[in-house]
């Protein structure tokens, strides 16, 4: 049985929200994996001109990686072998999202807030709220925006690469390099 978290967004009805919400609130509902964070429901609820909208979410109780790294309160400081197997959950989960859904996901906000942490240390990429389908389908182009399309991949490549890169360095810097 899982304990919940959610996200409460209030406003004004507006049908173009919806319109944007749904589908990426879709595209998180199907994705399951041990190291994304589970979207358990969603629901909107209108009247007259307000709206709330609720996502439900696995509850993670070792909250982000940041405040761990930062020795929040409340916080136990992570040894080496905790601190490694972060980094690479982190690193599986971003591979699901790029390589192993369909249409794959890019998350465009990795940050160590956008990591939770189980209560086993497990990694969990969390935050979709911007993340953008990768278009799979084949359609004929031209060679010029085929060639623009594959500079693009390697330029989105090497940004991801950047990031977890940056994240490593968070994780690591914090235990210090020297033992």
């Amino acid at each position: 049985m899982f304990t919940t978290a959610s996200s409460k967004m209030e406003g004004l009805v507006s049908l173009k929200i919806d319109d944007l919400l749904f589908p990426q609130t879709e595209l998180i509902a199907r994705l399951h994996h041990c190291h994304v964070v589970l979207l358990l429901g969603y629901c909107s609820e209108c009247q007259g001109k307000h709206a709330e909208r609720l996502l439900i979410f696995e509850y993670l109780p070792n909250g982000n990686l940041r405040d761990c790294l930062d020795g929040a309160p409340g916080k136990e400081s992570m040894d080496w072998g905790t601190r490694v197997g972060i980094a690479l959950g982190a690193a599986r989960g971003l591979e699901y999202l790029h390589e192993a859904t369909a249409p794959r996901i890019l998350h465009r906000d990795v940050k160590s807030r956008n990591i939770l942490l189980d209560e086993k240390w497990r990694a969990k990429i969390t935050d979709l709220g911007m993340a953008k389908r990768l278009r799979t389908d084949h359609f004929p182009a031209a060679p010029v925006l085929q060639q623009e399309c594959r500079v693009l991949s390697a330029i989105l490549h090497q940004s991801m690469l950047l990031l977890e890169g940056l994240l490593l360095s968070q994780t690591y810097s914090v235990l210090g390099w020297f033992f």
